[in-house]
């Protein structure tokens, strides 16, 4: 029996801890993974407060997972933890609310403060060997604001050879808000992992469904770390009356899906990007602020991004959807992308 438990804890306090991508709100040291009856066979795990009990699931059963739900222990909340599940799998799992691991640093956890999902990662199993640990930053926070920032420019294709892709790294950095040093090392694993090939001395964009798919798994370690101002209307219809043109404000997440979609979507939640203070407007509309819940939320937008009209890009509306869990913002998200990124993510 020993053997046993000296297996698990090794497996879970030093490879899937070693492994784990973490975010700023969550570091190894935030997980304890404890066994409770001394062999190995029942384990806990503790994070910020909360306790799960940890399933170890052999990876043919993730479907019957995924099929039948949470486990049911009287309220406790489940990890799973695989060997390894694929991105498809991964988006299922987070789809139906399933929190999870596995070895390779694949994850999965809906905190009441920390929301961190991350998939598509393949890295071998490393439990002595900390060397192993990536270091990339292509999906970390500076490189999911610099491949925004490329995917949202106008003249990716119409000019690839004067497109924000081919101007210099310097530029690159500034307008995506990150370092010199940061967009060095994002456009040097860009063309590692095959998303970027350079002819005649000009970059194209290559690979982009992949690079897609990836990105919005880094936007949604990103998301929750933005500064949201929570506010709430009189009235659900307030902002059909509401006039954006040279305000610098923009509708985002269900309210741009709303307008892209041609009411497709009618928005519970209403979204507002800005970097300008605008007390007036929040005045004018019957806004107020809450600390809680609300119905208005309110935020700067990553840099770059052309505006589409009085929305934020296809891409950030999108984003913004998928992030949200909601199956009916799910579908909007994906007429959103037939409609006007398919065209970016897919071309001709």
């Amino acid at each position: 029996m020993k053997k046993n438990h000296d297996y698990y804890n090794t497996l879970l306090n030093d490879g899937i801890k070693n492994n784990l991508p973490f975010s700023g709100n969550l570091r190894a040291d935030d997980l304890r993974f404890e066994s409770t009856d001394g062999n190995g066979k029942e384990w806990l795990m503790q994070v910020h407060g909360l306790i799960y009990h940890v399933h170890f699931i052999r990876n043919d059963n993730v479907p019957w997972i995924i099929q039948s739900g949470r486990l049911n222990r009287g309220g406790q909340r489940d990890l799973m933890i695989f060997d390894r599940v694929t991105s498809e799998q991964a988006e299922e799992l987070r789809r139906h609310d399933i929190e999870f691991m596995d070895k390779k640093g694949n994850v999965f956890l809906n905190l009441p403060k920390l929301y961190l999902f991350i998939s598509g990662r393949n890295m071998r199993l490393a439990t002595n060997d900390r060397s192993l640990v990536s270091s990339s930053k292509l999906f970390k926070i500076a490189g999911v604001k610099l491949i925004y920032v490329i995917l949202t420019d106008p003249g990716l294709d119409a000019n690839p050879s004067g497109n924000l892709l081919n101007s210099t790294l310097r530029k690159l950095a500034g307008i995506s808000g990150i370092s010199l040093g940061s967009a060095s090392d994002i456009m040097f694993e860009l063309k590692e992992h095959g998303y970027v090939v350079e002819e005649n001395g000009t970059r194209f964009l290559i690979n982009r469904k992949e690079l897609f798919r990836k990105w919005i798994t880094g936007f949604f370690d990103y998301r929750p770390r933005w500064n949201v101002v929570r506010l709430e209307s009189s009235s659900p219809d307030w902002w059909k009356k509401a006039n954006l043109k040279n305000t610098d404000i923009f509708w985002g997440g269900e309210t741009a899906a709303s307008i892209m979609t041609k009411g497709f979507l009618i928005p519970e939640k209403i979204t507002l990007y800005t970097s300008k203070i605008i007390y007036d407007f929040v005045l004018k509309h019957g806004l107020r602020k809450v600390d809680k819940g609300g119905d208005v939320e309110l935020m700067a937008p990553p840099p770059g991004g052309a505006c589409q009209g009085d929305c934020v890009h296809p891409l950030l509306v999108y984003a913004d959807l998928i992030y949200s869990g909601n199956d009916r913002n799910r579908e909007a998200a994906e007429r959103i992308y037939d409609n006007h990124l398919k065209k970016i993510i897919e071309p001709d």
